[in-house]
């Protein structure tokens, strides 16, 4: 991975004066910038825009558009044209500079945004196209980036084609963004997304992975030459007000915060070596799935949904330590649940199976809490 663009909902971050260059120290010197991806939602109307000291990603706001839950005027289709989005983005690359690519007015896949728009899956796949063709009609000199959209490996490959029959060679793109993989996090699933597009074009593609965390970054991040997420602030909110000093209200909107987080999502890109990613990717191309790797094998989850053990890391997230990260948590009951499933007996495991535990109720979580203490240890039955 080259770039890791930290989801940045201040858009003065990107500036000369951005408090992610304070000093670490008092008196000591600047800190470096970090790359930035931010939603044209929080730039749009803004009368002035910060120069940016480092890699800027613009992210074209679909989810602000299309999502229900995210939009609060209920759009279910853009509400601004190509030509008003083609003008913002000739501004961005004008004023903010360092604006390396911006993604087109794509349509998401996930079952919730298609039934907010009423549209099949392939319409969604025809549309994303059409966009980056039309933007770059409208003005071929700007950064406008293919975004493969998709549900599953099939509908992924199959808008991965429609491009290459409009003439847009992917393999020759500087940057092909991956959607609809957000919430894909700590699953063989994610793996196998971007393993099967890794094998479709022979390696030979740069692909930027949207939404993708330190649990999904930890396992592709040898496939990917970038990616981008705002999960930092989001934990941020959940951690509650800001400790370090900073001026902020809450640790959401904490430089500091951000950045501890944006160095913890670049160790968790080291943990997985080329010589590794190439491994999983040939055990795709032989089985067509790199579930056999991992620890939660046979443990299936609802189609871009959060894992059992995300869900419940998230429900007792206020319990946890200061310094407990959510996302490690989680994967740790993911996988504690795959092997403790394994050993229980059939009329047993619904007792056991995390899924079964509705939303806000897991004081009624049956759980052997010293095998997961054990299995933590890696000294437990179930570490194996």
């Amino acid at each position: 991975m080259e770039l890791y663009f930290l989801g940045a909902s201040m858009p003065h971050w990107a500036g000369p004066n951005s408090p992610l260059l304070a000093p670490a120290h008092p008196g000591g010197p600047p800190q470096q910038p970090i790359p930035l991806c931010m939603s044209r939602v929080r730039l749009a109307h803004r009368k002035t825009l910060p120069r940016a000291q480092a890699p800027v990603l613009i992210d074209s706001g679909g989810f602000s558009e299309l999502d229900p839950d995210e939009d609060q005027d209920g759009y279910t289709t853009w509400s601004i044209t190509p030509r008003q989005y083609i003008a913002e983005v000739r501004r961005y690359v004008q004023e903010i500079g360092h604006v390396v690519g911006a993604a087109p007015m794509d349509y998401m896949t996930e079952p919730h945004i298609r039934a907010a728009t009423g549209l099949t899956e392939i319409e969604h796949l025809a549309r994303s196209v059409t966009s980056t063709l039309e933007l770059r009609w409208l003005d071929p000199d700007l950064p406008i980036f293919p975004v493969i959209q998709g549900n599953s490996i099939d509908a992924q490959l199959r808008c991965a084609d429609m491009y290459e029959k409009h003439g847009i060679d992917l393999t020759k793109e500087p940057l092909v963004g991956v959607g609809s993989v957000c919430r894909l996090q700590s699953t063989v699933k994610i793996v196998d997304r971007f393993a099967a597009l890794h094998h479709h074009f022979g390696g030979n593609i740069r692909l930027h992975g949207f939404g993708v965390k330190k649990l999904g970054l930890k396992l592709i991040a040898p496939g990917v030459v970038s990616g981008d997420s705002a999960a930092g602030s989001r934990r941020g909110r959940s951690a509650g007000p800001c400790t370090h000093g900073s001026g902020a209200v809450s640790e959401a909107n904490c430089p500091v915060f951000a950045r501890q987080w944006y160095e913890q999502v670049l160790h968790a890109a080291t943990q997985t070596t080329a010589a590794q990613w190439e491994a999983v990717v040939a055990q795709y191309a032989a089985r067509g799935t790199t579930a056999a790797l991992f620890d939660v094998a046979g443990v299936e989850h609802g189609p871009n949904m959060p894992t059992p053990g995300w869900r419940i890391a998230r429900t007792l997230s206020t319990m946890l330590p200061a310094d407990a990260d959510v996302d490690v948590v989680a994967g740790l009951l993911d996988r504690f649940q795959a092997a403790y499933w394994a050993q229980e007996p059939v009329d047993r495991r619904r007792e056991v199976h995390l899924g079964d535990v509705p939303h806000g109720e897991v004081r009624h979580l049956r759980l052997d809490s010293a095998a997961f203490r054990a299995y933590v240890r890696g000294d437990g039955a179930a570490a194996s």
